[in-house]
């Protein structure tokens, strides 16, 4: 197995950064047919299955990685535990918007993470965000609010499902800036590790406590026929989970971005085969907008990049 698994800061390979992206995309897409499917189940408790039956590939990778031991040893205990509470709560949100709405749709409305992460760039990394990527976040969010209907908004029955969906993508933006940076210094497989390991346990306690509180919501015991389709979701999710963590190792997000929205081809098409969803035009819409300010953040960020290496740093009239 390669030594980027097992060591921190490899070598950027833009090429293997986008084929670990796309199998991961796929996969998740797989992950949200079985999530959807099993709807009768509360999504707090297929995010602990998620979690627990994540854990049989991740040992899998460990074993083969070889090392033992030696690869759980971290020095940033808090910085996963954070990447779990929060990466554990987008999951719940995201499980939730699959059972409430069209695969296409939930799946565009999570295209506003990139506007969320844009938006946070300067409290959560430090970043400068100028007039150019500011005007793209705010078109960005128009074509949010198309998908949401504006008819909808204005009525006041905006669709609860959609308010779940934009909450998942923006917890799923707090969790990719800690992957980030855990990534500095930390291999995939300690940082999925930790994911898995910590999120099962903060997810069984929490499916313990939501039960308790909410006495209605029983948990849903699976069935010989469903046994195997929650398994799933857990071996689909945490293989997923380690090539999308290997994708950011080898590639800024830049270069990765433009990879993540062909979730909505195989949403699109996913739904389509197994519930004969067909995507609105208010969905197609604002996905078009959504994704084309996404692509122009992504090119500002490259030509700003391209600026700084060339001639030093960006002057305030070529910045971001």
């Amino acid at each position: 197995m390669s030594a980027a698994l097992t060591q921190g800061a490899p070598k950027e390979d833009i090429r293997l950064g986008i084929l670990n992206m796309t199998l991961s995309v796929a996969l998740f897409a797989g992950m949200s047919v079985l999530v959807k499917w099993l709807d009768r189940f509360p999504a707090i408790e297929l995010a602990f299955f998620r979690q627990c039956f994540a854990m049989v590939p991740i040992a899998l990778m460990l074993w083969h990685a070889g090392g033992g031991l030696r690869l759980l040893k971290t020095e940033r205990p808090v910085g996963h535990a954070t990447r779990a509470l929060i990466g554990s709560t987008s999951m719940i949100l995201v499980f939730s918007a699959f059972q409430m709405l069209p695969l296409a749709d939930a799946t565009a409305l999570s295209f506003a993470q990139p506007l969320f992460l844009t938006a946070l760039a300067g409290p959560l990394l430090g970043e400068k965000v100028r007039l150019h990527r500011w005007s793209a976040v705010i078109v960005g969010f128009i074509g949010v609010v198309v998908m949401a209907r504006p008819v909808e908004l204005l009525s006041g029955s905006l669709n609860l499902g959609v308010v779940v969906a934009l909450g998942s993508a923006l917890t799923s933006a707090l969790a990719m800036a800690t992957v980030r940076q855990l990534s500095r210094s930390e291999a995939s497989l300690t940082i999925i590790f930790y994911f898995s390991a910590i999120g099962a346990v903060l997810l069984g306690l929490a499916t313990a406590v939501f039960h308790f509180i909410v006495p209605s919501v029983q948990f849903v015991t699976p069935t010989w026929h469903e046994m195997p389709l929650v398994i799933a979701v857990g071996l689909l999710g945490g293989t997923a989970q380690f090539f999308l963590t290997q994708a950011y190792r080898f590639s800024p997000a830049s270069a990765l971005s433009p990879f993540t929205y062909t979730a909505l081809i195989w949403s699109t098409l996913l739904g389509w085969a197994v519930w004969a969803d067909v995507p609105s035009w208010a969905t197609i819409a604002g996905a078009a907008i959504v994704i084309a300010s996404g692509l122009y953040i992504i090119w500002r960020e490259t030509y700003r990049r391209v600026v700084v290496v060339k001639a030093g740093p960006v002057s305030p009239a070529v910045g971001d």
